[in-house]
């Protein structure tokens, strides 16, 4: 069979957000047939995604959630969405058994609802397999001097790979007396970013046969190339490709105009002077959850999510293991107390993080912007990366 896909023009598409359809890769199956031999991705292609390492058993329904008024609302709202684009569907609980769990809404950046179905249960009962994926310092190493960057966003990727009918009992939930059950992949199975990772494969594979640099993290992709024509092209092929085997682009999401600086998994790549660099809002989040710690007594969770902030800034900041290693020790040591962190414990957080205990330790000096109590590291020149001198405003 061949692989049928047009390079002519982005536009018109034939998945779109306005016709989405819950397991939409299951109707595109002769072209993932195209593209791959691999029985495993065409299983998953088909719905055969739920593996269990032995059967689930569930011997009580979970307790309901007590959701405020307002996250009803949009778990409405967000629920009649699902039924109509597919992803969910009504069901007789007497069917069969089924494994029940509750489900809830969570908020993204840009202000919608994402609906997280809480499978921690489920999960208990799910093959665990390793597979690798590509990561922001990856892409860093693609990165060369005033090349040129577009991205790509799928729109409810995970939706768009098909559960068979008689898994879905697995899968369901009860919202105001009515049994719903998904017909796709779930936002909340431990194996879906595997899943989605590992069908991407032969697409991404087939793109850099033909010399496009490609790099995907779930549902983000970033094209590269050395001149802005080229990368149109590419990325018009690409667009194709996608469409072709039932993923969906977000053309609001995406970049699909050629730069030398764009943000990627939250993080800025300039391909001018060679950086990258966290954004303004990462930096004011820091910030934000940073003087949290110096206001009192400190919960683990605050902790634990500002160590994650930390972490998540390694790659556009040198240091920062050198700033957050201790406040992981703290977090440890009160994890096995299971206590919450003293503030003594905090304000010594905090003297590692400043930059002059740094200094007065030996290491070299390092370009910083101080915000308030909370020193935020300056755009720092990556690994690979030319170098180039920050200097601070006066």
């Amino acid at each position: 069979m061949q692989l049928h896909v047009s390079s002519a023009t982005i536009c018109p598409l034939l998945n779109t957000a306005d016709n989405f359809v819950g397991g939409n890769i299951f109707t595109h199956r002769s072209q993932w047939r195209c593209l791959t031999s691999d029985k495993w991705i065409l299983d998953v292609v088909v719905g055969n995604v739920l593996v269990f390492e032995s059967l689930p058993v569930q011997s009580s329904l979970p307790r309901p959630l007590n959701l405020s008024r307002a996250h009803q609302n949009v778990l409405d709202a967000a629920l009649q969405v699902f039924l109509k684009k597919k992803i969910i569907e009504r069901c007789e609980a007497g069917d069969s058994p089924g494994f029940f769990s509750n489900v809830f809404p969570t908020f993204k950046i840009d202000g919608l609802a994402r609906v997280i179905l809480n499978l921690k249960e489920l999960n208990n009962y799910v093959k665990y397999s390793h597979i690798k994926m590509d990561t922001i310092k990856d892409v860093i190493q693609l990165v060369h001097p005033s090349c040129y960057f577009m991205t790509v966003d799928f729109k409810d990727a995970y939706y768009s790979v098909p559960v068979r009918p008689k898994d879905r009992e697995w899968l369901r939930f009860i919202w105001q007396n009515v049994t719903f059950q998904f017909t796709c992949l779930p936002q909340g199975l431990s194996s879906a970013p595997r899943i989605f990772t590992k069908i991407l494969k032969p697409v991404l594979s087939h793109l850099r046969k033909l010399l496009i640099t490609v790099s995907c993290y779930i549902d983000d992709c970033i094209f590269i190339a050395n001149s802005d024509k080229e990368l149109i092209d590419n990325v018009k092929y690409a667009v194709q490709l996608f469409d072709s085997v039932g993923l969906t682009v977000n053309l609001n999401k995406s970049v699909l105009v050629p730069t030398q600086k764009v943000e990627f998994l939250g993080i800025t790549l300039n391909s001018s002077d060679m950086t990258a660099t966290l954004p303004s809002r990462r930096r004011h989040s820091i910030k934000k959850h940073g003087n949290l710690l110096l206001k009192g007594d400190t919960s683990l969770h605050a902790l634990a999510v500002f160590i994650g902030l930390t972490v998540a800034s390694e790659p556009a900041v040198t240091l920062a293991p050198l700033r957050y290693k201790y406040l992981e020790i703290v977090r440890n040591k009160e994890l096995c107390n299971w206590k919450d962190v003293e503030e003594n414990s905090g304000e010594r957080g905090y003297c590692d993080i400043n930059p002059a205990s740094l200094a007065n330790s030996g290491l070299a000096p390092f370009s910083t912007e101080v915000v308030g109590r909370t020193s935020v590291p300056a755009p720092t020149r990556v690994p690979g990366f030319a170098s180039h001198t920050h200097r601070q405003p006066s």
